[in-house]
């Protein structure tokens, strides 16, 4: 069993960094350092031949892996798909982008007098949607977004904005229009899909590892009660219709928050299926 968890964030150098450490303090006799080694080490070699391979296996091993190689697939992966909301915007930050992040759910402070800014911003500038297919998504302009695909038909698999997500998540995390229609809100969607959006798309917060889906973001809720989508039941169904893993840790955690319990309802009609592998099912695997 893991005496300590990786932490988030996760840094490769910092990690070989520990494992220096760990090898010097072995060879010079430390007692906790020998401790670690007698613990974690199959075979601890001796302390004044101890090798950096040694330190990089049981670093790896008090983090839960069984091995370095196996640890170290897993920040590579964790890392690639990551996202560390928090960061201050740029002084030259676009408009689009501006409200795109007031207008979606972060888990990172999230509040309503954002939501409400995004909404203000997009009274101003009702222009926003044909800026890009980020802000269409969010905005569940389905006419916009119909245009931007036919512009650009691979749009639907690239990433960009603010976070660095694809269109479908920009629309599912989107909380500044409460009285977003359902019609909207279903057709935006199903055009992305059928545009090649991936039902399984996230991103590892902080590069923790249950991943936060396009349904954690549909389905909502969390620490601070961030609200759900105006329409989640049924949005979260095309969603499942389309491939979403019904197995998701990140909205079963978030959920629990709340006393509602439709999305279980919806979640075990649905059930444990197998699907196509994704990036946190590699990283699951890697360790």
């Amino acid at each position: 069993m893991a005496t300590a968890s990786l932490p988030q964030d996760p840094d490769l150098d910092q990690l070989r960094k520990q494992a220096r450490e760990l090898q010097r303090a072995v060879r010079e006799g430390d007692p906790a350092a020998l401790t670690r080694v007698s613990r974690w080490h199959p075979g601890p070699p001796l302390a004044d031949g101890f090798p950096l391979t040694a330190a990089q296996l049981v670093l790896a091993r008090q983090h839960g892996f069984t091995s370095w190689a196996r640890m170290r697939r897993y920040v590579q992966v964790v890392t690639a798909r990551a996202w560390t909301p928090g960061q201050p915007p740029p002084d030259d930050e676009p408009l689009a982008d501006r409200f795109l992040r007031l207008a979606c759910l972060t888990y990172s402070h999230d509040e309503r007098a954002d939501r409400a800014a995004a909404s203000r911003l997009l009274e101003e500038h009702p222009e926003l949607p044909g800026h890009n297919l980020f802000t269409a998504a969010a905005c569940a302009e389905a006419a916009a977004v119909r245009r931007h695909l036919a512009a650009q038909p691979a749009g639907a698999s690239v990433t960009g904005g603010p976070h660095g997500w694809s269109p479908l998540l920009y629309q599912a995390y989107a909380r500044h229009n409460p009285d977003v229609g359902l019609p909207a809100t279903l057709e935006t969607a199903r055009l992305l899909l059928d545009a090649g959006a991936d039902p399984n798309d996230g991103r590892f917060w902080h590069a923790l590892p249950t991943p936060f889906t396009v349904l954690t973001g549909v389905l909502g809720y969390g620490e601070q009660s961030q609200p759900w989508h105006p329409h989640a039941i049924p949005f979260a169904r095309l969603l499942l219709d389309r491939g979403a893993d019904p197995n998701d840790g990140q909205t079963l955690y978030n959920r629990m928050f709340g006393s509602k319990d439709d999305h279980l309802v919806l979640l075990f009609e649905y059930g444990p299926r197998p699907l196509a592998p994704a990036a946190w099912r590699i990283a699951r695997v890697a360790r």
